[in-house]
């Protein structure tokens, strides 16, 4: 094993284990499949779905300019996932997150660790109201 493997099982094992009592469900969703029904006048979407643990909190970013400017909401998330437990690279503005309680979220940033070992995702409802 490497330095960068044993990074990435200790990931696994500090979500999945240590703080397995407050991680969450997390849904990846996948649109495979997305077409308009001219008959009916509604859309049909197909897709897949990547169920994983995740340590959810509010987002914070370490970037002053960027913290105190409009561009993050103050009810943006972060999820912190286990790469290796993932078969998928969410993709940003195109896969949507579902939290435990059925609450879809807008995947606007992925970041992932030096080791490769967590993802963390940050998660938008979108334009603010």
């Amino acid at each position: 094993m490497t330095m960068k493997t044993d990074f990435q099982a200790l990931a696994t094992k500090l979500i999945y284990e240590v703080f397995g009592s407050i991680s969450q469900t997390l849904t990846i969703r996948r649109p495979i499949y997305i077409n308009y029904d001219e008959e009916t006048g509604s859309q049909i979407m197909s897709s897949d779905d990547y169920v994983i643990q995740a340590v959810i909190g509010p987002w914070i970013d370490k970037n002053q300019a960027a913290a105190t400017s409009n561009a993050i909401r103050t009810d943006d998330l972060s999820a912190i996932i286990s790469k290796e437990k993932l078969a998928i690279t969410p993709e940003m503005n195109f896969d949507i997150a579902i939290t435990a309680d059925g609450t879809e979220w807008a995947i606007v940033q992925s970041t992932m660790d030096e080791a490769e070992a967590t993802l963390i995702l940050r998660l938008s409802k979108g334009v603010e109201d």
